[in-house]
C-alpha cells in the first residue's frame, strides 16, 4: 500500500486572467512576496514567477495569440514562392512536379523536393484532373461574327455536317492541375484544313451559290 506521505503527481491547472491580475495586484500594491502570493491564491510558486516575468516583459499577464513567436523551422515555400507557383500553373496547368521545382530553383533560388511541392499544392487546394483542351486557332471575334451572321439565315438554308474538325495531335499531356472546383484548361493546336463536306453540300443543293458556302474557324 502506497504511503500517505507520497506526493501526488502534478496535474495541469488553468488559471484565469483575473486570478493572474491578482498576482500583479498583490505584488505591486500589497508588496507581498511571491511565496506569500502563491499561498494566498493557492497556486504554484512557478506560476507566480512566470506571471510576474511576463508582466515585466509585455505589460500583461497573458500573451495575445497574434503575437506568438513562430515556432519550428521556417517554411521553404513562402508567400512569394506560392504566388509564383500559382502563376506558373495558371499559364501551364499541365506542368510536372519536377518542372515546377526547377522553375522555383532557377527563378527564386528555392530548392525544394517533389514531396514538398506536392504537399504545398494540396494545401493550396490544387487537385489533379483531366485536361480540357481548347483549339489555339479559335478566334472569339470570329465566333461572335458567325453567331451574328447565322442568326439572320432562314432555318431551311442551314445544312449541318457530322464533323467540323479532327485533332490528330496526340503528343499533348492529358492530365493537369487546377484549384478544386475549377477546370484545368490548356490551348493546343487542332488540325485545321479544307472541308470536303462543302462540296457534298454543293452537290446536294446545286441552287445554292458557292459564295454562300463559308467556312468558319470555331
Amino acid at each position: 500500500m502506497a504511503s500517505q506521505n507520497e506526493e501526488q503527481p502534478m496535474t495541469h491547472r488553468h488559471y484565469s486572467k483575473d486570478l493572474k491580475d491578482h498576482v500583479i495586484y498583490q505584488y505591486t500594491i500589497l508588496a507581498m512576496k511571491p511565496i506569500e502570493i502563491a499561498t494566498n491564491l493557492d497556486m504554484s510558486i512557478r506560476v507566480v514567477h512566470r506571471t510576474l516575468q511576463l508582466w515585466q516583459e509585455i505589460g500583461d499577464v497573458i500573451r495575445d495569440p497574434k503575437t506568438y513567436n513562430i515556432r519550428g523551422r521556417p517554411t521553404l515555400m513562402n508567400e512569394t514562392a506560392c504566388n509564383y507557383m500559382m502563376k506558373l500553373l495558371e499559364s501551364r496547368p499541365d506542368m510536372y512536379l519536377d518542372e515546377i521545382a526547377l522553375e522555383l530553383a532557377d527563378t527564386l533560388g528555392v530548392m525544394l523536393s517533389l514531396s514538398t511541392v506536392h504537399r504545398t499544392l494540396k494545401l493550396l487546394g490544387y487537385t489533379t484532373k483531366k485536361l480540357s483542351k481548347v483549339a489555339l486557332e479559335r478566334c472569339e471575334a470570329s465566333r461572335h461574327a458567325f453567331l451574328f451572321t447565322i442568326g439572320q439565315e432562314l432555318p431551311e438554308r442551314l445544312v449541318f455536317t457530322d464533323e467540323s474538325a479532327v485533332n490528330l495531335l496526340t503528343t499533348y499531356r492529358s492530365m493537369g492541375r487546377a484549384i478544386k472546383g475549377q477546370r484545368a484548361q490548356v490551348q493546343s493546336y487542332f488540325q485545321r484544313g479544307d472541308r470536303s463536306a462543302a462540296l457534298a453540300i454543293y452537290e446536294c443543293y446545286p441552287d445554292v451559290e458557292f459564295s454562300d458556302i463559308q467556312s468558319y474557324q470555331l
